[in-house]
This record gives structure tokens, C-alpha cells and sequence, in this order.
């Protein structure tokens, strides 16, 4: 009877030499060299005194997408290396996802600094005129008055001297002042009259958004030109 041998001896484990050599990769190449290489081109297509030209904005872009994605690569053969290696392999491993990361981050953080300066335009927000019968200010208070264009302006000042002059002077009533209106023709619209203690007030609109607000006193007139309210109509505002 042989003696008993004990357990057949097992074959040895070929050592795995791949995790090693890919964290090597992952670290030198893909976390290290291109984002690198990435970054430099960036930067040099991106500083210019008279700015980049639209081909240099393409290859500063291009660059920035490859550092991100060589960043990618490296954590997950960084993350590979880790799983399937043991010592050496593990460090160059646990290396290349934190330089990787790194890398990744920056080229990120690049790559939407571009995206944001290069967005499109927004396209204007319409803006009300600051003048003219469209402003429409909001109403507050008794002298919320449209803002009168220049151009207006002038014409009810013309207007309102011209029709200063020629105003009655004599038995000045209302219906008198509105039988001189009615014989103006076409001449810009007549409000009417105001009666108030002191006198009587003729108020025309001119030119749009206009009130020439004549007064008489009871021995002379005056005028005023103003805006008219923002509802619409023209009172007395003194000032």
C-alpha cells in the first residue's frame, strides 16, 4: 500500500499583469497628458489681445470636450484597476480617479464658462416709448401726465401762443370762447372750457398727448402746455 501523498498541489495563478499596466494608462495618459495637453490648447486659442477668431473659439471648445472626456476615461480605468488589481495596481488606480476627477472637474468648469459666453442672445424685450401716445405711465395720483415728444412739444407751443393772440379779450365767456373755437376749422381739437372762481380755463389738444391750456383771469390770458393725463384728458394742473 503507497502512502498517502496529501492534496494534489493546485496550479499556480498566472499573475495579472493588465489592472497594473491600465491604471498606468489611466493615470499617465488619461488623467495627466491629454487633459494637459487639453488645457494648453485652450488656453492658447482662447488669449488673444483682439479676441479669438470663430476657428480659434472651435479648437478652444474641442480641446476642453477632450480634456473632459480623457478625465471620464481615466476614473473608470481607474475604477476597473481597483476592482480587478491588488497592490501596485490599486495605487496607480486610486491616483488616476483622483487626478481624473481633478481633470474632469476643471475641464467642466471650462467648459461651461464657454457655453455661458457664447449663448445665444436673448432677443429685446419690447420696451414701451418713453414718449408719445404709447407710453401710458401708470396712473398715480392727480399729475400722472404722459412724457409730450419734443417734436409735439413744439408744435402745441406754436399753437398755443398763436391762439393766445388771437383769444377774445372782450366779453369773455365760455360760449364765446367756443364760438372762437368752432371758427378755428380744423385746427386741433377743442376741449371745452372750465369755469373756475378766478376765471375760465380753454384747453386744446394740439399735437398727441398735448394740452395747451389757455387761462384767463378776467384781465389777460396765459397758456400752458403739458401732457395729458394718462386717462386721457386735460385739466388744469397749474405748475
Amino acid at each position: 500500500m503507497e502512502p498517502y501523498a496529501g492534496r494534489p498541489r493546485q496550479p499556480e495563478q498566472p499573475t495579472r499583469v493588465w489592472p497594473t499596466l491600465v491604471a498606468v494608462i489611466a493615470l499617465l495618459l488619461f488623467a495627466i497628458t491629454i487633459p494637459l495637453a487639453a488645457f494648453v490648447t485652450m488656453i492658447v486659442n482662447s488669449i488673444k489681445i483682439d479676441g479669438p477668431t470663430s476657428a480659434e473659439q472651435s479648437a478652444a471648445f474641442t480641446a476642453v470636450v477632450v480634456g473632459l472626456i480623457s478625465g471620464i476615461v481615466a476614473i473608470a480605468a481607474g475604477i476597473a484597476s481597483v476592482v480587478k488589481g491588488t497592490g501596485v495596481a490599486r495605487g496607480f488606480a486610486v491616483a488616476a480617479i483622483i487626478v481624473g476627477l481633478l481633470a474632469g472637474g476643471v475641464n467642466t468648469l471650462f467648459l461651461g464658462t464657454y457655453l455661458r459666453m457664447n449663448a445665444p442672445a436673448s432677443p429685446p424685450q419690447s420696451q414701451a416709448p418713453v414718449c408719445g401716445p404709447e407710453s401710458h405711465p401708470t396712473v398715480f395720483g392727480g399729475d400722472s401726465r404722459y412724457e409730450v415728444c419734443p417734436g409735439d412739444r413744439k408744435r402745441a407751443e406754436v399753437f398755443a401762443g398763436n391762439t393766445l393772440s388771437a383769444l377774445p379779450t372782450v366779453d369773455v365767456t365760455a360760449e364765446s370762447i367756443d364760438d372762437f373755437a368752432s371758427q378755428l376749422g380744423n385746427q386741433p381739437g377743442y376741449g371745452g372750457t372750465i369755469g373756475t372762481d378766478d376765471g375760465l380755463i380753454a384747453v386744446w389738444v394740439p399735437a398727441p398727448v398735448t394740452c395747451a391750456i389757455l387761462t384767463w383771469d378776467g384781465n389777460a390770458w396765459s397758456k400752458e402746455v403739458t401732457g395729458m393725463l394718462a386717462d386721457g384728458g386735460c385739466v388744469y394742473l397749474g405748475g
